[in-house]
């Protein structure tokens, strides 16, 4: 238990600061920007019918659902789960990585506590987070609703909607396990982070573009992505399947290299 309170307490800082900034940037969207499109229909239509389709796609822009709560919500999803997948594998990267980077894996190793006790308490204490920031999303994503006035869908269609947002964090949470697991050297949490959390990004814009079923696999941004279940009022079966398996073989792979790999001199 000490190490689950250790690691909490040394992510719980900026942990708070993502959560702030993740729940600013979804009411300044849903409560700022919304209303401004809405009441704008018809000159963003006109100057959105001025670009390509294809840049359309790419930043995930549905004119025919834009100008519904839901649906910019979904054009919303895009840049919120963006901050959610970095948050997640920043946080992982440094809870899983923290000795690593201060070349301190001996001496935790040397602690009365198997390495399999190590990475499963550690896996604990980054759930907690993950959990707890996600509550404090839902409660917030009610609590802009009730202020917009929307009703569009029961609360029950809607809750089911923003906790997409949970399942992303899942993902990003085992990639950023693994990363830290397989690196020798971790130089950067933050650069690392960023650079998976574009990546996906990029993957996603990709599979817009072309509207390719076969990248969406390799796109993590699109396995909840809320379009899906505001049209089908679930999650796309296929997509959960491959989010299982990507949180199943990073985790599995990296529980046997943590508690089987080598420990480096300090």
């Amino acid at each position: 238990m000490n190490l689950i309170s250790y690691e909490i307490k040394s992510s719980i800082k900026s942990s708070i600061i993502w959560t702030v900034a993740i729940i600013a940037t979804f009411t300044f969207l849903m409560l700022g920007a919304f209303p401004t499109y809405s009441n704008a229909k018809q000159e963003i239509v006109s100057l959105l019918n001025n670009y390509p389709p294809q840049f359309l796609l790419a930043f995930g822009l549905n004119i025919e659902k834009l100008f519904s709560f839901e649906g910019f919500y979904n054009f919303s999803y895009g840049y919120i789960g963006l901050m959610g997948g970095i948050m997640a594998v920043a946080l992982s990267i440094s809870t899983f990585g923290r000795e690593k980077m201060y070349k301190a894996t001996d001496f935790l190793l040397t602690k009365p506590m198997s390495r399999e006790l190590i990475f499963i308490r550690k896996l604990l204490a980054c759930l907690a987070i993950i959990i707890s920031v996600n509550i404090v999303y839902i409660v917030a994503g009610i609590a802009v609703r009730s202020v917009s006035g929307d009703v569009s869908y029961s609360i029950g269609e809607y809750i089911l909607i923003l906790s997409g947002f949970l399942f992303l964090q899942l993902v990003f949470l085992a990639i950023g396990i693994i990363i830290a697991t397989l690196s020798k050297r971790i130089r950067s949490v933050a650069g690392t982070a960023t650079a998976v959390g574009f990546t996906a990004f990029i993957l996603s814009a990709i599979s817009n573009i072309f509207e390719d079923k076969h990248i969406e696999y390799a796109a993590p941004l699109k396995y909840f992505e809320p379009i899906y279940i505001i049209d089908k009022g679930i999650y796309e079966p296929k997509l959960i399947a491959a989010a299982v398996i990507v949180i199943a073989l990073c985790c599995i792979i990296s529980f046997f290299i943590y508690c089987r790999s080598d420990v480096p001199a300090s």
